[in-house]
């Protein structure tokens, strides 16, 4: 029937006045000059050279609108009136939603045309409106000309019960703010604020995302679900995946289960487009690609704004193959994307560092199919990629096909030539191709000069990069902080540093540039380690000039070694001026100087300075601590001295005196090793392989005898004894006062005895000297959530929020997990009510959304604190730490926030709001402002406390920035409060999973670990096996295993695992082979794991038959296999054309092991038999994907059987399905074969 109509409305179209247009009109008339596709073999100069080109010569071919387009064609050239109307039903008596949506997005720029048509469109029975839709007209509608027809829509939108969520608010709301439409902004945030209050369905989308993020997806969770008893419509659901969307898999199955449990609901293209939106990331790409061919099954495609949007996250995360088969996709579709995505996403590939010419070939191809001419943007993408491939003879072939479709080489052209010449390391062409360009009248700009000069730089010609500076200062083109960037990093590297400073201060005085932050920093470093104090301390002076946070602590560590006392008075002038807090850097400047042991220099710093800076009481109680400290009175300093000073002097004092103990303690005491004991890491102990240690990179680190930091002193004397006053009385004794990351310390190590931890958090709480935070609260009722402490649980709870701090929904989710999986399910309820009640009764949150969303859609500069400071503000920790939750996805912005509200008067940051901050920048785009805020921390006496760190830690493993994360580890280890043995172990199994695993950082951290008095355990000599087997050493690696058993650790089958992936790497199979023999040998007996990696090293040598002679054996000895070791073989066996061969594994193992295969491994294989034409065996396969719960992978069956299929293999495919699986009708006439489909039609089942 559908297919019917289908034919009905293709005649109703040829007739309308449309139609008869586009009949009429189908003679192109070609001009001499004009290129219809991309061609190199055009004629040209450079005709000769073509053949190496890798894009085909396309024969060209004509083709015409699609129908979405020829309708916005048709609303473009014809004024909106009844008979438009009539036409419009004539020719499309129903559209689809992803019409209607393409219809609006192209009739953006004519938000008048868009008005009418959403009108007309709405009044339609088959219409059927979306959340997305009305996003989409209201962005179009948000204009001066239009703001009436906006509003309408807006309030239409309510009544109908679509939800104007964020994602609608903030972009309107930064298209009013661009065009100073104040008071339709502020109505605008009135009735987004209003819409959240009054709105009933949010409560049950929140406890509906509440239930699958708080637990594996399961029986349980479906239960819960189906309790609620939720009423489905496409807006909810595309709410709740929109909420999910930071766990696409989780996402997926409920999308899954809402259409298997609910007899009435069925999804729809809204529904799908939602999801698909949702799985378009690295973790989920596989799941995406399966929805998107499930939809192609059903009838649907992808609206034009979530291709857009889909497009533009595969191209930020570098997923360049899968954009170009998504742009593929689309182009063969109705919904074509626009010139300008093609040129957005040749751009994109041609950015990255190996452009892949065979994806810029493939968006061509297909962007010339649909019958457009190339543009100069699209030109310029294929040019790029290849003078970044160095292909620069078919760029010029480019070059010369772009005249000839009338578009003239310019700035950027020329660029990109200069870019691949440089790149090859051609300077003197890259220098005559700047000369052409000037003789042609295209002036270089400031790009194309820091290319030629970049390139200089890189081959250390920096003499010659500074005369190309030079001469473009000449020509009138100032220099700018990035070129002056990549030249001090030149100068610097060829040890120049005098000159590096002399280029920046001629910059600056003379072109006005302001250097980068970074630039400035490195600089002072180079410049303080050669003893230049003068020349760095006028980079300072610059800095401040130019608004950057002073750069102090190179400074206080130089003065404090090697300065003199007018080089302190100096660098305390150059800080102070314009500095409202500067008598932080006096008192780090102190403690500095104490530290060395520089008392006499410290005291006449202090005769030299400011009155009312030397009468500070935290300085002078900072001397007179010292003055009264002796060797022989420290045991008594802390019932005398200490109760008399305040934290941060208290700190100083406290380090000096625990290393003056700590040598009265060395000489007096002993402690005896035993023969096997290893205190220490090193490879040069008496072993019988001694001899290869030279060749480690571990040195020999003296054996040191270590204590207790303070924080452990702490823990040790709470976890020793029971909880009484008198335990309270020592406490009171020793520790007066603590600091904020002490109790956070304290607390975190005390999460396996919260019955502790609630005594010494209710005895911290009263305190004068306490100060509570959110993120101590939420550390302690972490710990709580345990059923023997449920009772202090909830008195904790209600008295968090009784202060005024919020539960966030991280610490709400970790604890709903945890009463879900320890089965407490009225406290599960009882939190859910607690948390959403907390969340209708918080003031706060508005505030906060307020300001998040002020900072969100503005860059930061006057205006942004403009209106901050409208709001008025009343700022707390609590609001502050907020606020930088909200911005984490932009961590510059959170950085500018953090710093303007230390500015603000009255307020001042603290440990609790540094630590937030510093959560924050943790990442790859603001590293450098994270580090910048470490070092602001120790200046004025904070640390990062333990809790921070190692969600810190975690997140940089996590993005693989393994320097960080060590550097972070090794000054966390130099603190109070140092991380525990399983952090360091969970570091080094970080660095060792890379490819090349750095030794230098599993050095580092194995010393800084050793340096706290810890002897080496089992995981962490593993981490350093790991290391040492993947980068290759394997005779160091064996010395490793020597030492582990002289420290009492056998190996174990991670040990000799790991020797066998080292063995395997270099190809040593046989040795690898005598390893497990001799694993086996030693009653270590090998698991899957180890029979993989050896399995997987003989398939990627393409050895598969004595990889599949290991996998008999390894089943012999009764080890079964599994899903990644049956990819692995059915892999090996495809890579060798052994099709057949995968398919019997598959088959066999499936059914003698019970093991299930993975998804893929169905799908590579059903290709690859289809390919060889074995429809039976890949029909079996499908069989066994839905006996497996996997959705059937119908996709390449269909193109098979339209091209080479009978009836009865069709019949058979369509049987094979499930029911809700039919591919789309259209595909069965592709092929034009006619008769077939009469006859499988025939066949069908009566409802079919």
């Amino acid at each position: 029937m559908n297919h019917l109509k289908a034919i009905v409305a293709n005649f109703r179209f040829l007739d309308s006045p449309l139609g008869t247009r586009l009949i009429a009109t189908r003679s192109l008339q070609l001009t001499r000059n004009q290129v219809t596709h991309f061609s190199l073999y055009s004629p040209s100069t450079l005709l000769d050279r073509s053949h190496d080109f890798r894009f085909s010569n396309i024969h060209h071919k004509l083709y015409f609108s699609s129908k979405p387009n020829s309708i916005v064609e048709l609303v473009l050239t014809s004024d909106w009136s009844k008979g438009l109307e009539h036409d419009l039903e004539k020719c499309c008596p129903s559209l689809t939603h992803e019409t209607v949506v393409y219809v609006l997005k192209r009739l953006e720029g004519n938000p008048e045309k868009a008005w009418c048509f959403f009108n007309w469109v709405s009044t339609k029975q088959w219409f059927r409106a979306s959340s997305s839709l009305y996003g989409l007209v209201l962005r179009v509608l948000a204009t001066e000309e239009t703001i009436k027809q906006f509003w309408i829509t807006l309030w239409t939108m309510k009544r109908k019960g679509f939800y104007f969520d964020e994602e609608m608010y903030f972009p309107v709301l930064a298209g009013f703010r661009k065009k100073e439409m104040n008071n339709d902004c502020a109505s605008l945030t009135r009735f987004y604020n209003r819409s959240n209050q009054e709105n009933a369905m949010q409560r049950a989308v929140t406890k509906v995302v509440n239930i699958i993020s708080g637990s594996e997806w399961g029986y349980e969770v479906m239960g819960e679900l189906a309790r609620l008893k939720i009423h489905l419509s496409d807006n909810f659901v595309t709410r709740v995946l929109k909420e999910l969307r930071n766990c696409p898999l989780k996402a997926l199955e409920l999308f899954r289960w809402v259409e298997k449990k609910h007899s009435g609901y069925e999804h729809n293209t809204v529904t799908y487009n939602a999801i698909a939106r949702v799985l378009a990331r690295t973790d989920s790409i596989e799941e995406f690609w399966s929805v998107i061919e499930e939809m192609k099954s059903v009838g649907h495609e992808l609206d034009i704004d979530t291709y857009i949007k889909i497009s533009r996250m595969l191209q930020k995360n570098r997923m360049m193959e899968d954009a170009v088969k998504l742009y593929e996709l689309m182009m063969d579709g109705s919904y074509k994307p626009s010139v300008e995505d093609c040129s957005l996403l040749l751009k994109s590939i041609s950015a990255s560092d190996e452009p892949s010419l065979d994806l810029v070939f493939r968006v061509s191809t297909k962007y010339e199919s649909t019958g457009h001419t190339l543009s100069k943007a699209i030109y310029d993408g294929i040019h790029r990629s290849l003078t970044s491939s160095g292909k620069l003879d078919e760029a010029e072939n480019v070059v010369n096909v772009m005249r000839n479709a009338g578009y003239e080489p310019d700035n950027i052209t020329y660029s990109q030539v200069i870019f691949g010449f440089c790149k090859m390391k051609r300077l003197e062409e890259a220098c005559k191709v700047l000369e052409e360009m000037e003789s042609c009248g295209c002036i270089p700009d400031i790009k194309t000069w820091t290319i030629l000069i970049q390139g200089h730089c890189v081959v250390n010609e920096v003499d010659q990069a500074l005369l190309c500076l030079y001469r473009m200062i000449e020509k009138g083109c100032n220099a700018d902080a990035t070129i002056l960037g990549v030249l001090i990093d030149s100068f610097l590297s060829q040890k120049r540093i005098e000159d590096a400073y002399k280029l920046l201060v001629e910059m600056v005085s003379k072109c006005g540039t302001s250097p980068w932050l970074g630039t400035y920093k490195k600089l002072i470093e180079n410049l303080l380690g050669i003893e230049k104090f003068e020349e760095a301390l006028d980079l300072l002076c610059l800095m401040r000039k130019h608004k950057y946070t002073p750069f102090i602590e190179p400074f206080v560590q130089y003065i404090s070694r090697f300065g003199s006392v007018e080089d302190a008075v100096n660098f305390l002038k150059a800080w102070s001026k314009g500095s409202p807090q500067s008598h932080s850097a006096y008192v780090h400047v102190f403690k500095s100087l104490l530290g060395e042991g520089r008392l006499s220099e410290a005291k006449d710093l202090l005769s030299k300075i400011r009155c009312h800076i030397s009468k500070r009481e935290q300085i002078r109680e900072l001397f007179d601590s010292v003055e009264n400290c002796t060797v022989h009175s420290l045991g008594s300093m802390s019932q005398t001295l200490i109760p008399s000073l305040n934290p941060k002097t208290l700190k100083i004092a406290k380090a000096i005196a625990a290393s003056l103990r700590m040598v009265e303690l060395s000489l007096a005491t002993r402690i005896p090793v035993t023969r096997n004991q290893v205190t220490h890491f090193s490879l040069h102990n008496p072993l019988p392989l001694s001899d290869r240690s030279h060749y480690l990179r571990f040195p020999i680190t003296h054996h040191k005898l270590y204590f207790s930091t303070k924080p452990h002193s702490i823990l040790e004397l709470l976890l020793t004894n029971d909880w009484s006053q008198a335990l309270e009385h020592q406490l009171e004794n020793r520790c007066p006062s603590m600091t904020h990351e002490t109790v956070l310390y304290v607390i975190k190590r005390l999460d396996k005895n919260p019955e502790k931890a609630s005594s010494f958090f209710n005895w911290v709480s009263k305190k004068e000297w306490f100060r509570a935070s959110s993120s101590v609260y939420s550390l302690i009722v972490r710990v709580l959530a345990t059923k023997d402490t449920m009772k202090q649980f909830w008195v904790t709870l209600r008295m968090m929020k009784e202060k005024g701090f919020y539960l966030d929904e991280e610490t709400y989710l970790t604890i709903s997990v945890g009463f879900k999986k320890a089965k407490m399910n009225s406290d599960s309820v009882a939190l859910s009510h607690f948390y959403d009640r907390m969340l209708q009764e918080n003031a706060m949150q508005s505030v906060v959304t307020k300001v998040v969303g002020i900072i969100s859609l503005s860059e930061w500069g006057d205006e942004v604190m403009g209106e901050l400071a409208k709001l008025k503000i009343e700022l707390s920790d609590n609001f502050v730490i907020r606020v930088l939750k909200e911005l984490r996805n932009t961590p510059l912005k959170a950085y500018k926030f953090f710093h303007w509200v230390g500015k603000q008067s009255g307020y001042g940051h603290n440990t609790v709001t540094y630590n937030a901050v510093a959560r924050v920048l943790a990442r790859t785009d603001s590293i450098e402002e994270f580090w910048s805020v470490i070092e602001e921390m120790e200046s004025v006496g904070h640390e990062l406390d333990i809790d921070t760190y190692i969600k810190v830690s975690r997140q940089l493993q996590k993005n693989k920035m393994m320097e960080d994360a060590v550097k972070l580890y090794e000054l966390m280890m130099d603190g109070s409060c140092k991380p525990l043995v399983q952090d360091c172990s969970i570091l080094l199994k970080s660095i060792s999973a890379s490819d090349k695993p750095n030794l230098d950082l599993v050095f580092r951290v194995v010393k800084k670990f050793e340096s706290a008095g810890h002897t080496l355990s089992k995981a962490i000599y593993d981490g350093i096996h790991r290391s040492l087997t993947g980068a290759g050493n394997l005779d160091e690696a064996e010395n490793i295993i020597r030492a582990m058993r002289n420290a009492g650790y056998e190996p174990d089958n991670i040990t000799y695992s790991q020797v066998v992936f080292g063995l395997c790497k270099m190809r040593r199979f046989e040795e690898a082979c005598k390893v497990l023999e001799e694993m086996e040998s030693c009653g270590c007996v090998p698991d899957i794991k180890t029979w993989t990696i050896l399995i997987q090293g003989h398939c990627d040598a393409n050895e598969i038959e004595k990889a599949s002679i290991c996998f008999a054996k390894m089943i012999e000895k009764g080890c079964d296999p599994d899903a990644d070791l049956l990819d692995v073989l059915v892999d090996g066996f495809l890579s060798r054309k052994r099709i057949e061969g995968a398919y019997d594994l598959v088959t066999e193992i499936s059914s003698k092991c019970r093991i299930s295969p993975w998804q893929a491994t169905y799908k590579k294989l059903i290709e690859k038999l289809l390919g060889v034409m074995k429809f039976e065996e890949a029909l079996k396969l499908l069989r066994l994907m839905k006996s497996h719960n996997y959705p059937p992978y119908h996709e390449p069956f269909v193109p098979y059987i339209s091209k080479f299929g009978s009836v009865e293999d069709a019949e058979q495919f369509l049987k094979a399905l499930s029911v809700k699986s039919y591919p789309s009708h259209t595909v069965y006439n592709q092929e034009g074969r006619l008769s077939e489909a009469k006859d499988l039609l025939y066949k069908s089942p009566h409802h079919i």
